[in-house]
């Protein structure tokens, strides 16, 4: 082989490494998304919750915790004076509860009362037309939470 050659086979061969890096396309990373930060703890003392007067039970509060009853599942703390009492009605989705203070009395329509004190627990289907009071002597305090949203129609008696 002939010196020229050799000299252009020695640079071919040495180019090929320098044209491959060359035709190397480079795919861009995509961006480093931004890390989600953790879910925090929602911590509310008893003085920093939001009451609120209950349009639908004379003298009675509210203090929503969760979500929207309005449109959505919800959880709300219920504050209602000793003594209220709400005639026969019923509530369009299922409505689930836990007595805090005082003591409830539910009766179901056709049904018999029952009195739930601190520590109950209630669920009353949706639809099932019910009276619910205040027993006289303490104020009622109580959770209700519900998966839909609420809403409270009066009722007229089965017949």
């Amino acid at each position: 082989m002939s010196k020229w050659c050799r000299v252009l086979f020695a640079l071919a061969f040495a180019a090929v490494p320098l044209v491959a890096a060359a035709q190397e396309t480079k795919v861009a990373e995509p961006a480093a998304k931004a890390p989600e930060a953790a879910p925090q703890p929602t911590l509310w003392p008893a003085s920093e919750l939001k009451w609120v007067d209950n349009p639908g039970v004379k003298g009675a509060r509210h203090a929503l915790l969760w979500g929207d009853p309005v449109k959505e599942a919800f959880g709300k703390l219920n504050r209602w004076p000793a003594g209220t009492e709400v005639p026969l009605h019923y509530h369009p989705f299922e409505v689930r509860g836990v007595m805090l203070e005082g003591t409830l009395t539910i009766t179901p329509e056709g049904g018999a009362a029952k009195e739930l004190g601190p520590g109950s627990y209630w669920q009353l289907p949706g639809r099932g037309k019910h009276t619910t009071t205040c027993k006289a002597g303490a104020d009622c305090v109580f959770l209700t939470t519900s998966r839909l949203r609420y809403e409270t129609r009066m009722a007229t008696a089965t017949k």
